[in-house]
């Protein structure tokens, strides 16, 4: 018997088709995507367009690419820290396969050593399409091999789901959807909830374009369910670890951002894409074709068409930069501490926070900051690591990390003055004894013993 999706009211359905109609429409689709799309496929995306569209001109020809390459020739980057077992040290600026992209953003997660071996053997079994086949068998291999359970593998799974690229880790194509649209960010939960049982319940449906079917099981308007389909299709990938095959299968990391010591203190953004990319114009011979008064109206119609499509799409280009470069400010000033100290100094920045700052909705931030690496001091970060969708606290590596910075500047802080000082500075409420166990596990004398 076939599954259906569960009914809304008539407030609810006269609210969501007004949002499906907002968030859903073809112009706010291409800007999302254009926010989204990696740098290589933002260039493939902009030649595709100056190809099919005359009166879009490229002015000046990326130069960001070979200036990447010319980045990544230098080998590691020299990151700062104060020993070498930190779990960032292996963030590269020369672009990882998908297995290493996996186990770098396995090892930032506040796995114990038992659930960072799971983790590895699960990113071990994910293919080279981001997906794990026969799941049940990889998990039955891992809990014979000793040392996790079901539900043990089933939670370190469900943390490696929230990994880029977005849908990574999914046992089936369904899994891998619901995946993205749970990463998406809507505001809007009715929103989500319909576009997540259109993939539940009408994959089928959604790939025949079946849209009176989806419409009447979800109670919204076939146009509605068009919308959904769009979006699914624009913004959603079915294969995420593609973006990692390359002929030597080593991906190579677009930074689209540098951030570096200013000379008067603090730090500069540099916004690679902007300085080193594409440059895009309306056409000057397109216009002298439009303003000819030889033209049949049939054509000045056409050139009008072109003409609007080519202005929106240097537009949501230029939004792309400016929404990236708004973003990136308010990371550089909260993470100023991170900039500077490196791993264990991470602030909580979370993006729904960032988009009122910014001024957007928070699935605009989600896709601004997705597949976009900056080059920090302290080496190549994803956005995505530096502000993320959910703060879950510190970790106690970070806050060993901090007092080991606490002690070798300020030897003579006892574990109470340090305990205060950690709440006081960074909002941590941390007694004297869990300083005192974690200075013990690193080795650290006491403040009397550090006098001697």
């Amino acid at each position: 018997m076939a599954e259906h999706a569960p009914k809304l009211n008539l407030a609810q359905t006269l609210n969501l088709s007004q949002q499906l109609k907002l968030m859903l429409n073809p112009r706010m689709l291409q800007l999302l995507k254009t926010l989204h799309l990696p740098y290589p496929d933002l260039l493939e995306s902009i030649n595709k367009e100056a190809a099919e569209n005359p009166a879009l001109e490229i002015s000046r020809q990326d130069e960001l690419l070979n200036y990447a390459r010319t980045l990544s020739r230098g080998g590691e980057r020299s990151l700062s820290g104060y020993d070498d077992s930190r779990p960032d040290k292996e963030l590269k600026a020369r672009g990882p396969t998908l297995r290493e992209h996996l186990l770098q953003q396995a090892r930032l997660e506040d796995f114990d050593e038992a659930d960072l071996r799971v983790a590895e053997q699960l990113i071990d079994a994910i293919d080279e399409r981001g997906y794990i086949e026969d799941y049940k068998a990889v998990r039955e291999q891992i809990v014979t091999a000793g040392g996790a359970t079901k539900n043990r593998v089933d939670h370190v799974l469900e943390t490696i789901q929230t990994f880029e690229p977005d849908g990574v880790g999914a046992r089936s194509l369904k899994e891998c959807l619901l995946i993205q649209i749970r990463e998406y960010n809507f505001e809007n939960e009715a929103l989500q909830q319909v576009i997540s049982d259109a993939v539940k319940y009408h994959l089928d449906n959604l790939a025949k374009k079946n849209f009176a079917a989806i419409a009447e099981d979800l109670d919204i308007e076939p146009e509605g369910a068009k919308f959904i389909a769009d979006f699914i299709e624009k913004n959603l990938n079915p294969l995420p670890g593609n973006a990692f095959k390359t002929d030597d299968n080593v991906q190579t990391i677009i930074p689209s951002f540098i951030i570096k010591h200013a000379e008067s203190g603090g730090f500069t953004v540099l916004n690679l894409e902007a300085d080193k990319g594409p440059r895009l114009n309306i056409s000057n011979q397109y216009l002298q074709m439009l303003d000819d008064p030889a033209a049949d109206a049939k054509t000045k119609e056409y050139l009008r068409e072109r003409l609007a499509a080519a202005k929106i799409f240097i537009e949501n280009i230029e939004k792309r930069y400016q929404t990236t470069q708004n973003i990136v400010d308010i990371i550089v000033k909260t993470q100023a501490d991170f900039l500077e100290n490196g791993y264990y100094w991470l602030k909580p920045l979370q993006q729904d926070a960032l988009a009122q700052n910014v001024g957007v909705h928070p699935s605009t931030i989600s896709r601004a900051v997705s597949t976009k690496y900056a080059e920090t001091p302290q080496g190549l970060y994803p956005l995505k690591y530096l502000c993320p969708r959910n703060f879950k606290g510190y970790t106690a590596m970070q806050i060993k990390g901090m007092l080991i910075k606490i002690i070798r500047e300020q030897p003579q802080l006892s574990d109470q003055k340090i305990a205060k000082l950690l709440n006081e500075q960074r909002g941590i409420p941390i007694k004297r004894r869990t300083i005192a166990k974690y200075r013990t596990d690193l080795g650290e004398a006491s403040s009397y013993g550090r006098k001697k």
